[in-house]
């Protein structure tokens, strides 16, 4: 994986909303679900808080955009057309973000978990064995959870920014990965893995209830 410069680095923002703080059943969330539908969100996310939220972040995107409509490329990666900007969503249990970028872009957030067999086996088919033989060499079973965590969103995040995600049916190879730079960063139990195609930094950003009434407010 490349190194970041920090005298070059871009900013990429990651805008990140709260499963704690993120409205349930309500005439806003009622008007994000009917603003879905009008306009053909077809997204395969679980519902609860994952779908929601993430339907909360693509509006955000579009209002970025000035409107545009997300659409989703073969692989199934969201874009709008003629964006000004490169864009990425990820959710977990917990947290939900989107990470803007001016050059391609992937994010990956998921919690830190042991890495037992059954995610050793999951990352052993997305990523090389040499990641793999790095997470078993943690001296401890948290360095070895926070080494799979971070293999496994920047193994995802890497393949979202080349736009295939794990559509890529044999995984990545260590070329897939070198192509991109990477920023982690960890945050209430969680990991944010961006991979950019540029030296980056990350500034995480916290999306209040305030800003989400506002947003879904502007177009019901």
């Amino acid at each position: 994986m490349k190194p970041v410069g920090a005298e070059n680095a871009i900013e990429v923002e990651v805008l990140v909303v709260r499963r704690e703080e993120f409205p349930g059943e309500n005439k806003e969330m009622r008007a994000l679900e009917s603003l879905a539908a009008r306009r053909g969100d077809t997204s395969s996310c679980p519902g609860g808080f994952g779908r929601r939220a993430s339907l909360l972040l693509k509006l955000l995107v579009s209002q970025k955009c000035g409107g545009g409509k997300v659409q989703r490329s073969e692989f199934g990666k969201p874009f709008i057309s003629g964006q000004p900007f490169c864009w990425n969503l990820s959710h977990d249990d917990e947290l939900a973000c989107v990470a803007f970028a001016p050059a391609p872009v992937g994010v990956d957030v998921e919690a830190i978990r042991a890495a037992d067999e059954v995610r050793m086996a999951a990352l052993g088919r997305a990523a090389p064995e040499a990641l793999c033989q790095w997470v078993r060499e943690g001296s401890t079973e948290a360095e070895r959870a926070f080494r799979f965590t971070l293999a496994w969103t920047a193994t995802e995040a890497a393949l979202k920014a080349e736009g295939r995600g794990f559509a890529k049916a044999q995984g990545a190879t260590m070329g897939d990965l070198a192509r991109w730079h990477y920023r982690a960063r960890a945050i209430e139990g969680c990991l944010v893995t961006c991979a950019c195609a540029m030296p980056l930094s990350l500034e995480l950003r916290f999306v209040n209830r305030e800003e989400i009434s506002r947003a879904v407010s502007a177009v019901r």
